[in-house]
C-alpha cells in the first residue's frame, strides 16, 4: 500500500494545478513539511546522514504541578533572557520619555491615550523582533532554507534539480509563522484605535454643551454605546480582516530580516530538499517524476 493511501487526510486541493505548502517549520536540527494538521514529514540532520520520517504532532498537556512557575524557574528564565529584558526596558524607557515630551507640549488627555496605544504597539512588535533576532545562526539558516524551498516548490510546481536552483529563490515568504505572532498585535491595535476614535467623538458634546450637562451626558453615553456596538460587529463579522492581514504580512516580512540569513548553509538546503521530496511524493504525487527520484539519490550531504 502506498503512503498516500495510508494517510486519511492531506492538505492539497484535489482539483487544482497549484502547489501550495500549507505549513512548514524549522527547528535547531530539523525541517518539517506538514501533510495535515497532525502529521508531518521531518528531515533531521544527524551530522553524517539525514534521517527522513513521517511523524505525528505531539500535543503537550499542562500538568497541575506545572501550572505555576516556581522561583527557581523564574530566576533561570531571567538569567537566560537578561539581555532581552534590558533591551525591552531600554525601548520602553525611550517610548515613555517621548510620550512625556509630546504630552508636555500638547497638554491634551486624548494625545496621552493615543501615545499609550502607540507605545504598547511598538513595544509588542519590538519584543517579537528581539526574540526572533535572538535565535542561533544555525536556526536562521534552516529557517531561510525552509522558506527558499517552499517558494521554489510553489513557483515551479516541481522539486529542484540542484542546490543552486534553490539558492535563487527568496528567503522571504508572506506565510511565515511570524505572521501569526504579529497578527493579534496588529488586530488589537486597530480595534483599540477604533474605540479611541469614538471616545474622541464622545468628548465633543462635553465641550459643546458644557452648560447643559444632561444633554452632554446623554450624547456621550449614546456615542460610546454606538462605538462599542460597531466595534463588536466589525470584529464579529471580520470586516477589517483585509487590513489586518495586509499589515501583518508586511510586518512579518520586516521581521524575517532578523530571523533569516543571506548566508544559507548548503546542508540546510539539502535538509529542506529531503523533507520536501518525501512530502511532495505523498501530498502532490502528480508533480513527482522519475527525474526527482534520480536527483534525490544523487544529492548527498557534505
Amino acid at each position: 500500500m502506498d503512503e498516500q493511501d495510508k494517510i486519511i487526510q492531506i492538505w492539497a486541493p484535489s482539483k487544482s494545478d497549484k502547489l501550495i505548502v500549507r505549513r512548514a517549520a524549522s527547528l535547531e536540527n530539523e525541517i518539517r513539511f506538514y501533510i495535515n494538521e497532525g502529521l508531518y514529514v521531518v528531515a533531521r540532520d544527524n551530522k553524517e546522514t539525514i534521517l527522513v520520517k513521517i511523524k505525528k504532532e505531539e500535543v503537550e498537556v499542562d500538568k497541575k504541578d506545572n501550572k505555576y512557575i516556581s522561583k527557581s524557574q523564574l530566576k533561570r528564565c531571567i538569567k537566560e533572557n537578561y539581555k532581552l529584558l534590558f533591551q525591552l526596558l531600554f525601548i520602553a524607557t525611550v517610548l515613555f520619555l517621548i510620550s512625556i515630551y509630546v504630552i508636555y507640549i500638547s497638554k491634551n488627555l486624548l494625545i496621552l491615550i493615543m501615545m499609550m496605544n502607540i507605545d504598547a504597539f511598538l513595544l509588542s512588535i519590538s519584543t517579537v523582533i528581539i526574540c526572533e533576532s535572538g535565535i542561533t545562526e544555525s536556526l536562521k539558516s534552516k529557517h531561510s532554507a525552509e522558506h527558499m524551498m517552499v517558494n521554489f516548490l510553489e513557483k515551479n510546481r516541481r522539486l529542484p534539480r540542484s542546490i543552486e536552483e534553490v539558492k535563487k529563490a527568496s528567503r522571504f515568504t508572506k506565510e511565515c509563522g511570524t505572521r501569526g505572532k504579529v497578527y493579534r498585535i496588529v488586530e488589537s491595535f486597530i480595534y483599540i484605535n477604533i474605540n479611541f476614535i469614538f471616545m474622541c467623538i464622545a468628548i465633543v458634546p462635553q465641550i459643546k454643551y458644557s452648560e447643559t450637562r444632561i444633554i452632554a451626558f446623554i450624547f456621550t453615553i449614546t456615542i460610546s454605546i454606538i462605538g462599542c456596538v460597531i466595534t463588536i460587529l466589525i470584529e464579529k463579522y471580520h470586516k477589517l480582516d483585509g487590513i489586518v492581514n495586509f499589515l501583518s504580512k508586511k510586518m512579518s516580512l520586516m521581521i524575517q530580516c532578523f530571523n533569516t540569513t543571506k548566508n544559507v548553509n548548503g546542508n540546510d538546503i539539502l535538509l529542506a530538499y529531503y523533507a520536501a521530496n518525501r512530502w511532495l511524493k505523498i501530498v502532490y504525487p502528480k508533480f513527482y517524476t522519475d527525474l526527482d527520484e534520480t536527483t534525490f539519490n544523487s544529492l548527498k550531504i557534505s
